[in-house]
């Protein structure tokens, strides 16, 4: 699968990021790839240095430490917008 999971593994993740992209509306396409990207990259680290159990087990364990997707954007919305303000020399 090209979100570098298989099977039932892969659907949970890619389920996991499309609730992430609605969440992520109002801001730049760029920007809004570049933190979906990010966020995979940490589904991915952490799945993979979690062997305990079953790989269902595993995804769904990263996914709850990681929280909702609605509030991790919350959470990383500041450092969004700083950055997005530094790009577009604002104030």
């Amino acid at each position: 699968m090209a979100n570098g999971f298989s099977g039932p593994v892969a659907q949970i993740v890619d389920n996991y990021l499309e609730r992430l992209k609605k969440n992520l509306r109002g801001i730049p396409a760029k920007d809004q790839e570049e933190l979906v990207k990010e966020i995979h990259s940490h589904i991915y680290e952490s799945f993979k240095a979690d062997t305990a159990g079953d790989e269902v087990a595993r995804i769904l364990r990263v996914l709850d430490k990681l929280g909702e997707p609605a509030n991790v954007i919350s959470a990383r919305m500041p450092e969004a917008m700083v950055t997005l303000g530094k790009k577009k020399k604002l104030p």
